[in-house]
């Protein structure tokens, strides 16, 4: 499915990316889309919290040509490296958070940064995932293009936060009343639960 546009891959999140079934699908056709439009995307990472003793949530990572990854964070809210992290800048401030690796003067403010510079990241950019009970969750866009994003990427991938936020708390939601079923059903009722099949 090719999404050229960024008014169109907003509409495709406001129709609730029906054409993609799992959540790692909806980040894989939005990225490609977004890639077939000229944004210059390496890596986009996605992070839906959940609560948990013993992981922080679920973590996604898009790089062009391969799968999406897919697996659970660990629970390190108690490390410096989380705190020091854009993450917690992002979810402490609800805003968005940029570092242009390319220039000079750019904050080496945490290893994540400093990381994706020293693999010939040019720019980074972390937008907050607002839901709707005010949880915030977290995307992350990185580019390779020499001098980093232009203005009018920033401002598409901006755009993109707020519909991108309320299908990925609809997909959480869903999976969390599987699971919640699933605990006390049985394994796989919960997805049959869901579907409808009741009788």
């Amino acid at each position: 499915m090719e999404l050229r546009d960024g008014s169109a891959l907003i509409d495709w999140l406001v129709d609730g990316a029906r054409s993609a079934a799992q959540p790692q699908e909806v980040l894989a056709e939005l990225c490609d889309g977004l890639a077939a439009g000229g944004m210059p995307l390496w890596r986009v990472a996605v992070l839906v919290r959940t609560l948990h003793p013993e992981m922080m949530g679920r973590r996604f990572v898009w790089q062009p040509g391969q799968p999406v990854e897919v697996r659970n964070a660990p629970y390190m809210m108690d490390t410096q490296e989380y705190r020091d992290s854009p993450v917690t800048q992002v979810l402490t401030s609800r805003a968005p958070l940029r570092r242009k690796l390319c220039d000079p003067d750019c904050p080496m403010d945490s290893g994540l940064v400093r990381d994706l510079r020293d693999q010939g990241g040019s720019d980074y950019l972390a937008t907050p995932l607002i839901f709707t009970n005010g949880d915030i969750h977290l995307a992350s866009w990185t580019t390779k293009a020499p001098g980093g994003f232009t203005d009018a990427q920033v401002s598409t991938l901006l755009a993109i936060a707020a519909p991108f936020a309320r299908v990925a708390e609809v997909r959480a939601l869903r999976r969390t009343a599987e699971n919640f079923l699933n605990t006390y059903v049985g394994r796989h009722a919960g997805e049959r639960i869901l579907a409808g099949q009741i009788r």
